[in-house]
């Protein structure tokens, strides 16, 4: 198993290595001749919020930071937080399975969605952590929930769980990063000389394209819409140095383990797809070793964002997890 996640993983970073020298390539050569045209405008905030909001989006102000963010039905609290460059529509699968048995909260990540970039503080574990105290307390959230990420947002959540246990009742993990690892070559280029100017300044959406299809093991699901949703996001003005520093922070974050996942008391549950070229599977049985007791399911042939890849399935094994404390089967691990 261990040479078959190694050869896809070199895969994976091959083509990365490709696309990023194109890109370098290509904008440092415009650069040189002076020539602007290839730069990508933000898209206004309005018309973003004409397209990527309905009848249940809210705006709430946390420390100076307008988040976007949705509070649907009735019934146990279940709060959902996104993952890197993606959006509260990231849970629209599970609102659609889920909502008729939970008040289900999910929100815009600062610098991320509709929500943009912080007005005050750092991209860190803390204000993360105030950010989602914040936005429980301001909605009114008196009872014990059952907190969700994926990805960043399950670094989010993973953090939030071990500092305010007393309002977690159950922890759900989706491909959540907690300890140390690399990080992918799209994340790394926010180190790169340049990134300040080329990151904020060139984003074709096929580059956009190019890593989502990475991230979904079945190529089906990455439509149009979808390409079109992440990468017009994207363009919210601030997103993008935002997304440079949220990167820069991962960076750091994942040369060593990261404290506080001894903590976590709660039942917990691990969600991942075997084939995720970001947050390996490993990274899932590093979890295992810290928290032997946590239910898990491996999804095969998915990668990095079940949620959205098998949104039914997903959905359907966290309602059995808040009902029972477990899944139908523990899948092995080996």
């Amino acid at each position: 198993m261990a040479q078959i996640f190694t050869g896809r993983r070199e895969r994976w970073l091959q083509l990365a290595r490709s696309w990023a020298l194109a890109l370098l390539v290509g904008v440092g050569a415009l650069q040189l001749s002076g020539c602007d045209s290839m730069t990508t405008p933000d898209i206004p905030l309005e018309t973003l919020k004409q397209k990527y909001t309905n009848q249940y989006s809210k705006f709430i102000e946390i420390d100076g930071t307008m988040i976007h963010y949705r509070d649907q039905g009735s019934g146990p609290p279940l709060v959902l937080v996104h993952g890197m460059v993606s959006s509260l529509h990231t849970w629209d699968g599970w609102q659609t399975y889920l909502g008729g048995k939970y008040r289900i909260i999910r929100f815009d990540v600062p610098g991320f969605g509709l929500t943009g970039p912080l007005a005050q503080g750092e991209y860190n574990a803390e204000t993360y952590v105030r950010i989602i105290d914040q936005l429980l307390n301001k909605l009114g959230v008196n009872e014990k929930i059952t907190l969700a990420g994926n990805s960043l947002g399950g670094f989010m959540a993973w953090n939030y769980a071990a500092r305010h246990p007393e309002r977690v009742d159950r922890l759900v993990l989706l491909d959540a990063p907690a300890f140390k690892q690399e990080v992918p070559l799209v994340v790394k280029m926010a180190n790169w000389p340049g990134a300040d100017s080329i990151g904020v300044r060139y984003s074709p959406r096929f580059l956009v394209a190019a890593n989502l299809k990475k991230l979904f093991a079945n190529q089906g699901v990455v439509t149009d819409e979808l390409i079109d949703r992440y990468y017009e996001l994207t363009l919210r003005p601030g997103n993008r140095p935002a997304i440079l520093k949220i990167f820069r922070a991962m960076i750091e974050g994942a040369k060593q383990d990261n404290p506080g996942v001894d903590r976590i008391r709660m039942p917990t549950l691990l969600l991942w797809g075997k084939e995720d070229p970001w947050v390996p599977l490993p990274v899932a049985l590093r979890w295992l070793q810290v928290l032997p007791q946590a239910q898990y399911k491996f999804y095969d042939g998915v990668g990095h964002i079940p949620m959205e890849e098998i949104p039914m399935e997903s959905a359907l094994d966290v309602d059995r997890f808040i009902q029972t404390g477990s899944v139908d089967k523990r899948d092995e691990a080996h």
